[in-house]
């Protein structure tokens, strides 16, 4: 089964509705290349056509006008922005301690997640550490590259302004919360 393994032809797949595929066993062990050719050579014998791309070809990709608006505003930050920064600020912290940790190389998703469950407010509500690697995927502030997360160019620049968003906000908000509670011991 070894040389098998790599195809990822499910065992009960049948077929679309113009091709078919059928799963079975071969009764001595095969290369990879004889399968191909034997298959081939059948398919030809029995007047079955067989497509195979023998060349890579580079994909043109076009855009409309309002879809380069949209990835304009994507590579410069806006919905980083309007995430990290707006509507999910309250996590900011955890943003800032995983782009920095992402700041001298890549990192598994493992060490991400460990960085952003260390902080309590990833607790109540509970929010694992994938949903911040989704985020910042989504954003572009991080890619996975070489195995392992990595920050973006783009995430490299938009680092500053989030360190002096937590110094000025962060702080604020971590004040507030003490007296929240200091209020809550009071009563």
């Amino acid at each position: 089964m070894t040389p098998w393994m790599e195809f990822d032809l499910p065992l009960d797949f049948s077929g679309t509705k113009t091709t078919a595929a059928f799963a079975g066993a071969i009764p001595r062990e095969i290369s990879r290349e004889e399968l191909e050719r034997s298959v081939l050579e059948e398919a030809a014998a029995e007047g079955i056509e067989y497509l195979s791309i023998e060349e890579d070809v580079d994909p043109v990709w076009r855009s409309t006008d309002e879809g380069m608006q949209a990835y304009e505003e994507l590579v410069q930050g806006d919905e980083w922005r309007e995430k990290v920064l707006g509507s999910d600020s309250r996590y900011a912290e955890v943003y800032l301690a995983v782009m920095r940790l992402l700041l001298d190389g890549g990192k598994p998703k493992s060490d991400i997640v460990d960085v952003a469950q260390s902080f309590e407010v990833t607790k109540k509500p509970l929010k694992l550490g994938a949903y911040f690697i989704d985020v910042l995927e989504a954003t572009c502030a991080i890619r996975w590259e070489h195995a392992s997360w990595n920050l973006t160019e783009l995430g490299k620049a938009l680092l500053p302004e989030l360190e002096v968003f937590c110094e000025q906000v962060c702080q604020t908000q971590d004040d507030s919360s003490l007296a929240d509670e200091e209020v809550r011991n009071d009563a």
